[in-house]
């Protein structure tokens, strides 16, 4: 059942949270002192530049040159960027919200929120908790994303919402990579593999409302793997 009742408006002010939070982390990047963990930084970010580079790319393919569309693509973020609204004061404003969307969101904060604390405090930089924060932040994003495109109810946009789709699964994946990493390392805690499991349930999810998208779609039987 297309989500109507979730018009991408209602969701707009979140949404610019969360984006002006992940141009944050390009414009706070810096540990000139550990070209190591500088390094890892612009890779990671780099990742997920090229990500969306190849879907919008994808998409130009499918939709044509002349046909207009919109998967909220990474831009290069400005300094100057206005004070975010709270993140609770931005969950308060939203209208009636989608059972999943919230719970993404909510998860999506709690692990970025750990992430970020993980990755500052520890005595040696792992990327990979850098790479999850990273991921978290988009995740909700291209959820939103394709909610928003599935309510204009047309072919071309169910296509989009489709990639956008495609795009939150890669980025919950890459999420589960790195926990599996760093569990299998023993740098997380027993207790904390909650996360894990919680990602592994997103990303099923994730992959049945695709599925949905994907059969409104044209051209849904030549899907590519990001």
């Amino acid at each position: 059942m297309p989500h109507n009742h979730h018009p991408w408006m209602f969701l707009r002010d979140e949404i610019d949270v969360l984006e002006e939070e992940f141009d944050a982390l390009f414009d706070h990047k810096n540990h000139a002192h550990d070209p190591v963990a500088h390094e890892a930084e612009e890779r990671i970010l780099e990742e997920q530049v090229v990500t969306e580079e190849q879907s919008e790319a994808e998409l130009a393919v499918r939709l044509g040159p002349r046909k207009e569309f919109s998967s909220a693509p990474m831009e290069i973020p400005s300094l100057a960027i206005e004070p975010a609204l709270p993140l609770k004061e931005a969950l308060r404003q939203s209208a009636a919200r989608d059972p999943f969307y919230e719970r993404v969101f909510e998860w999506a904060g709690r692990l970025g929120v750990w992430a970020r604390a993980r990755y500052e405090t520890g005595n040696e930089k792992q990327s990979d908790f850098f790479r999850i924060q990273v991921n978290a932040y988009l995740v909700p994003v291209k959820l939103a994303s394709a909610f928003g495109h599935e309510a204009q109810e047309d072919s071309s946009a169910a296509l989009i919402a489709a990639k956008e789709a495609d795009l939150a699964q890669v980025y919950v994946r890459r999420i589960r990579e790195s926990l599996e990493k760093l569990q299998a390392a023993s740098i997380i805690a027993t207790e904390e593999n909650d996360l894990l499991r919680e990602a592994e349930h997103v990303e099923k999810e994730l992959k049945e409302m695709r599925g949905r998208w994907s059969s409104r779609a044209p051209w849904s039987g030549r899907n590519s793997a990001l």
